[in-house]
């Protein structure tokens, strides 16, 4: 069986960072803090339980940088802003008494240049 083709201008690296995150359309001012699934220097994917997220969308994002990566400060980030590209529910079993809470991946396009923030 011939392997599928790679579409992706970046190449993704699995890796969970934590991640804040705030849409520029939702006037709360509420930061969310959630991790990434995966990066490339042309976006990421997170999840996260918040419902009012939609493709076209503009997030602020705020990436952790590994502690043990002593490339850069332990209380770097790298920011920058994106479009959200793609929104999918995760189906998520409920345990006992105690239901699911809905959760969403969201595929954003970063629409800046990454910058290291101190």
């Amino acid at each position: 069986m011939a392997e599928a083709e790679e579409k992706r201008r970046y190449r993704r690296l699995d890796i969970r960072l934590p991640l804040d995150f705030r849409p520029e359309n939702i006037n709360r001012g509420n930061v969310w803090h959630t991790v990434t699934q995966n990066v490339s220097t042309g976006g990421t994917y997170f999840e996260t339980t918040l419902d009012d997220i939609n493709v076209g969308d503009r997030l602020s994002l705020a990436i952790g940088v590994d502690p043990q990566d002593h490339r850069f400060p332990p209380e770097g980030k790298i920011t920058s802003v994106g479009e959200v590209v793609h929104v999918n529910s995760i189906d998520i079993q409920s345990s006992g008494e105690n239901p699911a809470l809905a959760r969403y991946g969201i595929g954003v396009k970063f629409s800046q240049t990454l910058k290291l923030s101190l």
